[in-house]
């Protein structure tokens, strides 16, 4: 095992450094556990600006202070295991460039715990803790739970503390548990640290924020083709041109004569177009006025279902799979417009073994 710490790797992604959320975190595998408390002296995230022309870390971390301090991110630094996470306290700035330096020397921490003087391995230390601690316990008041007195580096640090053998106790970041209570005897409980590793380089990675605002939209490079706003109205209308019996670019009228229409003569097409529509209701523009005598909505084919699997259609009262629906057909503003609503069945008119009727009103 190598006595030099390391950063093994990267957890982000690349499409993460290169736009990173907002409220984002930068995850670093260590190659030791390393302490937040003991580095967060010795990390920072800087938000480089046009005019630092900082490339690269070809300056020293600490030469790295002197530059405009509010560059600098406030950030949280915590640890999973020998992962390091760093987050901003609020968020990162959009469309920002961003350097997190680690200055050099970073050490990982290995502790030995003592019980008067036996060497044990039943008191467990998350993060490792750089200082020396001394846990005397005083007395047991119920079941795990004791009250002690604690030293840190020799000094006074926590008077008649509780400490509870599930929860241990949290001194500098670091959580304190012991696994057998026999070793709680009054003797006291001494934990000392040595060094392990050190970081012998400064280290820095470079990322980046992506926008806040819209996308630019642009028509990418061979044969794609760039979605405009007809083609959603187009998507989105075909279904009402294929009920009223036209598949293609314009949408005959009833009874004036499309080819497709369900009865009429055969008249030259009128277009027609969407002018409303509710989650139970659409109006339909036409050009010319449509006879309702030559309109068979009969033959008009519908199905009735949950549109886009919409959940709230339900909560609104606007859908329901158990019931059953009348589809209510009528003429307009001069009977230019076709409006189709649907009504749930309340009084039982849709016949067993049907879901809806379509009639006009």
């Amino acid at each position: 095992m190598s006595d030099k710490l390391i950063v093994e790797s990267v957890e982000n992604t690349k499409e993460q450094l290169t736009f990173m959320p907002l409220k984002g975190s930068i995850r670093l595998k260590l190659s030791d556990n390393v302490s937040p408390e003991l580095i967060k002296k010795n990390i920072s995230v800087y938000r480089v600006k046009k005019s630092d022309g900082v490339k690269s870390l070809d300056i020293s971390y600490s030469d790295a202070y002197t530059q405009d301090l509010a560059g600098f991110a406030d950030i949280d630094i915590t640890s999973s295991g020998q992962v390091l996470i760093i987050s901003p306290k609020d968020s990162f700035i959009p469309s920002s460039d961003y350097i997190l330096y680690i200055s050099k020397d970073v050490h990982s921490v290995k502790n030995k715990v003592t019980v008067g003087q036996n060497e044990t391995d039943t008191v467990t230390i998350s993060p490792p803790i750089e200082n020396k601690v001394e846990i005397v316990p005083v007395s047991q008041i119920l079941g795990d739970v004791f009250v002690c007195n604690v030293k840190i580096d020799d000094k006074p640090y926590l008077d008649n503390e509780l400490f509870s053998l599930e929860d241990g106790i949290i001194i500098n970041g670091s959580r304190i548990k012991i696994t057998d209570k026999s070793i709680i005897d009054g003797a006291s409980i001494i934990i000392s640290s040595e060094i392990s590793k050190i970081l012998e380089a400064d280290y820095s990675l470079h990322f980046s924020t992506g926008s806040t605002t819209s996308i630019e939209d642009k028509v990418p490079d061979g044969s794609s083709k760039r979605i405009t706003t007809d083609d959603i109205m187009g998507f989105y209308n075909s279904p009402y041109r294929d009920i009223i019996g036209n598949s293609g670019s314009s949408v005959g009228t009833p009874g004036q004569g499309n080819q497709n229409a369900p009865s009429g003569s055969q008249n030259n097409s009128a277009a027609a177009i969407i002018s409303f529509r509710l989650p139970n209701k659409i109006l339909i523009k036409f050009e010319k006025e449509v006879d309702k005598d030559n309109t068979d909505i009969s033959s008009i084919d519908i199905d009735i279902y949950e549109a886009f699997d919409n959940y709230n259609l339900p909560k609104m009262g606007l859908y329901n799979d158990d019931l059953k629906y009348i589809l209510e057909f009528s003429l307009i503003r001069g009977n230019k417009t076709l409006q189709i609503e649907l009504l749930p069945d309340l009084r039982s008119e849709v016949p067993v073994g049907e879901k809806y009727i379509k009639r006009w009103k």
